[in-house]
C-alpha cells in the first residue's frame, strides 16, 4: 500500500489495546478450553495456571516442532516462554509467535537430559537466573513430536549436594562449617547454616540458633535429625563430603523437603 509503515503502527496499536483488555484475555482463554479438548491443550493450560500461582520467573517448553510453545502462547500467560528447541528451523518460526523467546539447545536421549538442556539454554541466553523457579513442559518418549504429557516444577540453580531431608521448608543462608563446640566458638554467627560431620550435645546450642542443619553423617533417627525436627530447623543428614563440598561463608539454600544443597539464593516451594 501506499503507508506501509503507518499501517504497521496502527495494526500495533489495535493489537496492544486488545490485549490489554480484561475482557478479551478471559474470552480468549475460556473459548480454548472448551473448543480445543487435547492433551497438549490441557498440559498448555495447566503450565500456564501452575506458572501463574507460583509465580515462576519463565515458562521452559522442550520441543521439536514448536507446536506446544505455540499451544501455550495462545493462554497469553504473564511469564515469557522459553522455547529449547535442537532445530534452527523451529527456532527462526518461534521468533514470531507471541510471547516466545525460542533458544537452540543440545540434542538429549532421557528426560533429564532434556531437563538440563533446557535449562542450561536458557541460562546462556539471559532468560533464567541462577534461583529462579520455573515451570517445564516436555515429552516423553524423548524426541517424538506430539507427546507433550510432562509438567515440572523446577528450581533453576546447581545442587552441590544431597541428603535425606528431616522435616519441611527451605532457607538461604551463609555456611558455617564445624565439628565440635570449640570450632563453633567465635566464628558462628546466628541465622548461619551450620555444617558438621556429625552432631552431639554440646552442639546444641549452636543448632538451635542455627537457620538450617546440614550433617554428613547420621539418619532419620541421629541426633542431628531429632534436633532439627525439635527445634524446626530444616536439616539435611546423610550428606556425603558436605565439609568438602562446601566452604566457610558461601552463600547457599537447604532444601529440607527434597534433601538438596544449591549454591547461592534459591527459590525452593
Amino acid at each position: 500500500g501506499k503507508h506501509p509503515v503507518e499501517s504497521v503502527q496502527m495494526m500495533y496499536k489495535i493489537a496492544v489495546e486488545t490485549e490489554n483488555s480484561a475482557d478479551y484475555m478471559e474470552a480468549t482463554r475460556t473459548d480454548l478450553i472448551y473448543k480445543d479438548v487435547s492433551t497438549t491443550n490441557a498440559i498448555s493450560r495447566a503450565t500456564c495456571t501452575t506458572a501463574k500461582d507460583l509465580g515462576a520467573s519463565a515458562i521452559i517448553t522442550a520441543t521439536s516442532s514448536g507446536y506446544t510453545s505455540k499451544a501455550i502462547s495462545k493462554f497469553k500467560p504473564s511469564a515469557p516462554i522459553i522455547a529449547a528447541t535442537t532445530s534452527p528451523k523451529v527456532t527462526r518460526k518461534l521468533s514470531l509467535v507471541w510471547g516466545v523467546y525460542p533458544v537452540l539447545s543440545r540434542e538429549s536421549n532421557t528426560t533429564d537430559e532434556v531437563v538440563d538442556a533446557s535449562i542450561d539454554s536458557a541460562l546462556e541466553r539471559g532468560y533464567v537466573e541462577e534461583g529462579d523457579l520455573v515451570v517445564m513442559t516436555a515429552g516423553i518418549p524423548v524426541g517424538v513430536t506430539g507427546t507433550t504429557n510432562l509438567i515440572k516444577v523446577h528450581t533453576v540453580g546447581k545442587v552441590l549436594a544431597k541428603g535425606v531431608g528431616i522435616g519441611k521448608g527451605s532457607v538461604s543462608g551463609t555456611v558455617c562449617i564445624g565439628s565440635s563446640s570449640e570450632e563453633l566458638k567465635g566464628k558462628f554467627k546466628e541465622g548461619d547454616i551450620l555444617v558438621s560431620q556429625f552432631t552431639d550435645k554440646y552442639m546444641v546450642e549452636y543448632m538451635e540458633k542455627a537457620a538450617a542443619i546440614v550433617v554428613e553423617q547420621g539418619g532419620l533417627t541421629s541426633h542431628a535429625a531429632i534436633v532439627g525436627l525439635n527445634y524446626h530447623k530444616p536439616t539435611v543428614v546423610g550428606v556425603k563430603d558436605a565439609i568438602s563440598v562446601l566452604e566457610d561463608g558461601e552463600t547457599i539454600t537447604v532444601d529440607a523437603t527434597g534433601g538438596r544443597i544449591y549454591k547461592g539464593e534459591a527459590r525452593v516451594l
